[in-house]
């Protein structure tokens, strides 16, 4: 990673001329290394010495805090309105978390309350919210209007979870020779792939592949591994010190969470579909244990907006 050559970058879409510019961003303990310009605004669920947020970086460059003031934010999601709904985890003993939902403009209410520690949050095609319960070993499926079931159980320790366009889910468990589960829209369960262990992130791209980053047998956490609908692994990505959470933007460009190591901050990465790998945000040290990037979620679509005129014309 000491010899990745970082590229700050605009591109431009939608008749606008492209070019290229330096830009450097900072907020809090963040500093923006590069973005790519698109539609869609990336969400992070973070923490630093203040305790817990979720950042805001927009399609043009600039970074914000979205939601200040949260305890121990982990998994989000969006959903197709716009709504970004965050696990945060307020108590420990029990442990009590929270889903919140928060409208486009940031207002802010309680979605419903969690006695588990929840680890990720997907939307399927309907609007319902599956959440992983990491220390029950279950799924549970809330209704747009709160109401909620249990999907699955008996799970251990479930973390990941990704839809595919075929309403698949798929859910990956965070222990030794751990296994990627696939249920059909049916619920209908059938073992995918195995042989991980240890944290487990998913995503799945357009063309139903599924991503996967953590450990696959003896070899340490820093790979992102993709796996096609009938079951072949690759290795798409490596060199990394912990990969995490995974996310896709409308190109099909994957972004990956570096957890990093003691006295290494987190990155958070771009990769082209070709896996040509950028720095798309880096945490800076700070006095305690430093920023620590966590979840990612893209929000829905949006259309860019025109460029404004030019004067005299």
């Amino acid at each position: 990673m000491k010899n990745q050559l970082t590229k700050t970058r605009f591109n431009a879409v939608l008749g606008i001329a492209s070019h290229l510019f330096g830009r450097a961003a900072s907020l809090g303990a963040i500093i923006l290394i590069c973005h790519s310009a698109t539609a869609q605004d990336l969400y992070v669920s973070a923490r630093d010495d203040s305790g817990g947020k979720v950042l805001r970086f927009s399609w043009d460059g600039l970074q914000s805090t979205f939601a200040p003031a949260l305890s121990d934010p982990q998994g989000l999601a969006m959903d197709n309105a716009g709504n970004l709904f965050v696990a945060d985890v307020v108590g420990n003993d029990p442990v009590i978390s929270l889903i919140y939902k928060f409208s486009p403009d940031g207002m802010r209410s309680t979605f419903a309350t969690f006695a588990g520690l929840p680890a990720e949050l997907v939307f399927d095609a309907a609007g319902n919210l599956f959440v992983t319960d990491y220390g029950r070993g279950s799924i549970y499926e809330y209704k747009p209007n709160g109401s909620r079931a249990i999907f699955a159980s008996g799970l251990n320790r479930p973390q990941g979870l990704a839809f595919d366009g075929a309403g698949n889910l798929f859910v990956g468990e965070t222990t030794y020779n751990g296994h990627i589960y696939k249920y059909k829209p049916n619920g209908t369960r059938t073992t995918f792939a195995s042989g991980f262990s240890g944290q487990m992130h998913l995503a799945c791209d357009h063309a139903g592949n599924l991503f996967v980053s953590g450990s696959f047998g003896d070899i340490v956490g820093g790979n992102v591994y993709k796996i096609t609908p009938n079951g072949v692994r690759t290795t798409f990505a490596s060199g990394m010190y912990t990969a995490g959470s995974l996310a896709f933007d409308y190109r099909g460009n994957l972004f990956v969470v570096d957890l990093g190591i003691p006295g290494v901050p987190s990155v958070i990465y771009e990769f082209t579909p070709a896996a040509k790998r950028s720095i798309f945000a880096r945490a800076a040290a700070s006095r305690e244990r430093g920023f620590e990037f966590n979840y990612l979620a893209f929000q829905p679509l949006q259309q860019i907006p025109p460029p404004p005129p030019i004067p005299g014309n």
